[in-house]
């Protein structure tokens, strides 16, 4: 009887000492599951990058792409951050140039991702407003000296000049070229470059 009380005492002592081992051996593969199980679900949850959330999730990226053009130094497709205003596409394309007609824009008007922002020459609003009202613009290279005799500011040797100058030149380039014939100042071109065009 004695004898089998203490074949059982080892028997529990050996299975206690099996188990403890397997525990201890099993322990630090459930720990590095679950902080690898940890890793994911905050990954996951709280810091995927934002960039990545709005290509897969619909969320809105924090960069926008522009088509700036028209009268800037530099036309081109620029990259923003979302919510930009106008003026900071025309800055990031090299500002306005010297014939650009910025107050006919709304600068402060925010911008969205492909947009075209297309920033007019000085009198080409004007030029579009006066053909949606059916005005006849007068073509100076074309136009003969009783058309041009009509534009206001110009008589019979202004526009004498001006035909003598076209036959000299070959035509002109620009409405601007105009104020390289004599006799014709700034005053007469800012009443005349709403009613003409080269074109």
């Amino acid at each position: 009887m004695k004898r089998q009380k203490t074949s059982s005492f080892w028997l529990i002592i050996v299975f206690v000492i099996t188990a403890g081992i397997i525990f201890l051996c099993d322990f630090p593969d459930r720990e590095g599951q679950e902080e690898t199980r940890n890793g994911l679900i905050i990954l996951d949850e709280t810091e995927v990058p934002e960039e990545t959330a709005g290509r897969d999730g619909g969320t809105q990226e924090n960069e926008i792409f522009v088509y700036v053009c028209g009268c800037v130094n530099s036309p081109g497709v620029y990259r923003l951050t979302a919510g930009a205003r106008v003026f900071e596409a025309v800055d990031a394309a090299g500002g306005i140039s010297e014939d650009a007609d910025a107050d006919g824009m709304n600068l402060a008007q925010p911008v969205s991702d492909g947009e075209r922002i297309y920033v007019p020459a000085k009198g080409e609003q004007q030029e579009d407003a006066n053909r949606e009202a059916g005005v006849s613009l007068i073509n100076i290279n074309q136009a003969s000296a009783a058309d041009l005799v009509a534009l206001p500011g110009i008589g019979q040797s202004k526009a004498n000049a001006i035909i003598n100058y076209r036959l000299q030149h070959g035509g002109f380039s620009s409405k601007e070229e105009l104020l390289q014939v004599p006799g014709i100042k700034e005053g007469i071109y800012d009443q005349i470059e709403a009613l003409i065009t080269v074109k």
